[in-house]
């Protein structure tokens, strides 16, 4: 099922509840520019895909990058996608992202401790609580996916080192 591109959520709904796939060209709003109008359509389209989710008429969603300048001019209250669906989804637990890589005899399965932010924000970012959220998810995801005793190692920056035009280089003490 593909949810098209509809001008309202009720046309959206209706077009959801039927499992019809239709795509329409008046998007009603300049593409590939910051606007609320924008923003409130992929709001719009987020609740519809969480609202089929909900009610098992999907088994998963992909997405692609979202515009958050439009999202939050149209509304958005929470800092995050993740969050935004969380809470669409009533859920509460732990949250994050994981990355599945399949390779030929088994899957490299990876989670962040920050995902999207500049690289001057890392650092900030980086503490007990978000470490230990990033762990407990990948852990949980491997127990749900069948591996008995999951080995995780955790790798990092080095908080001492900064990057400079690609290259790693030592801060100069003063």
């Amino acid at each position: 099922m593909i949810i098209g591109l509809i001008n309202s959520v009720q046309q959206r709904k209706s077009y959801w509840m039927r499992g019809a796939s239709h795509t329409e060209r008046d998007y009603g709003f300049p593409l590939g520019q910051v606007n609320t109008k924008s923003g409130e359509y992929v709001l719009d389209s987020i609740q519809v895909a969480v609202m089929a989710l909900k009610t098992n008429r999907i088994g998963a969603l992909v997405f692609c990058s979202f515009n958050k300048q439009s999202m939050n001019l149209a509304g958005l209250t929470t800092e995050s996608e993740p969050d935004y669906f969380a809470r669409l989804m009533d859920y509460r637990g732990i949250r994050g992202e994981v990355n599945i890589l399949p390779l030929s005899d088994k899957f490299l399965w990876t989670s962040r401790v920050t995902s999207h932010v500049p690289l001057k924000a890392v650092s900030s970012e980086i503490n007990r609580d978000s470490i230990v959220n990033s762990v407990q998810l990948i852990h949980q995801t491997l127990l749900d996916y069948g591996y008995k005793r999951p080995k995780i190692a955790v790798a990092g920056l080095r908080t001492h080192m900064q990057v400079k035009v690609g290259y790693l280089v030592k801060k100069k003490s003063n």
